[in-house]
């Protein structure tokens, strides 16, 4: 009893779960907290690393697309909320199935128009003379160039090499640095209320196997025991979810 009473650190807890099931006797007499302690520990550690990963590869498509703004795409004059490139261009990114339209001749005909805008890329970026569409999916988010100047107050924006200047004068760090909270905030609260419903289900189907194998297990013990064993299926879930993310963002609600 004394053995079954001694306090387990985090690694140990986690180790059992994973590699040592006949040892799971010993979660038997771990209070409740202390469990609830280690699942909410164990969702942290998961998912900033599920945020870590995923703020990375933002900040890879990020910097691939200010390169591109950098070294190829065509120069343009910007006035009166009137657009003006250089020559149209289409350009696509394969590893983020991104892809770049700029057509702002006068008018646009309807059928090329919706060319672009049936295109089966991930997400298409449309540059008319007069606005902006950005396609995800079956999704279209349209915006007026006068609009954007709104929420473009003291960026001056007249050609190329003023959006270049306006990069290039930005701290980006603490702009990544809220990324990779908001991610690892809103993905450790979901995974959180997730997998708290699931170990509730387990605990569940525990005791009605217990009580059909007239077994008494209080409903605490059960909850603790549902607790460790989600461990592994959440590491590999989270594994997942991370390898399937690399190169590409895409930002899953779990």
């Amino acid at each position: 009893m004394e053995k079954e009473n001694k306090k387990m650190g985090f690694f140990q807890k986690l180790k059992i779960s994973i590699f040592k099931l006949e040892e799971y006797n010993n979660f038997l007499e771990q209070k409740l907290s202390s469990s609830l302690g280690y699942f909410a520990l164990l969702i942290l550690i998961l998912m900033m690393m599920f945020s870590a990963v995923y703020t990375y590869e933002y900040y890879k498509e990020l910097d691939t697309g200010f390169s591109y703004i950098k070294n190829e795409m065509p120069d343009f004059n910007y006035e009166d909320g009137t657009l003006k490139a250089e020559n149209n261009v289409e350009a696509y990114d394969s590893k983020y199935d991104v892809k770049l339209i700029i057509n702002t001749d006068e008018i646009v005909p309807e059928d090329v128009l919706n060319e672009y805008q049936n295109k089966t890329e991930l997400m298409r970026i449309i540059a008319l003379k007069d606005e902006i569409q950005v396609l995800v999916d079956n999704q279209t988010l349209q915006f007026k160039y006068t609009d954007l100047e709104t929420y473009l107050q003291g960026m001056e924006i007249t050609n190329k090499q003023s959006i270049v200047d306006t990069i290039n004068s930005l701290d980006f760090g603490p702009m990544i640095f809220a990324v990779f909270l908001g991610i690892a905030i809103a993905s450790f609260l979901q995974n959180l209320f997730n997998l708290f419903i699931y170990t509730l289900i387990i605990a569940s189907f525990g005791y009605i196997a217990s009580r059909m194998a007239k077994v008494k297990f209080p409903i605490k013990v059960l909850i603790i025991l549902a607790i460790y064993s989600v461990t592994l299926p959440n590491i590999l879930y989270t594994a997942y979810m991370i390898a399937r993310g690399i190169g590409r963002i895409s930002f899953p609600i779990f």
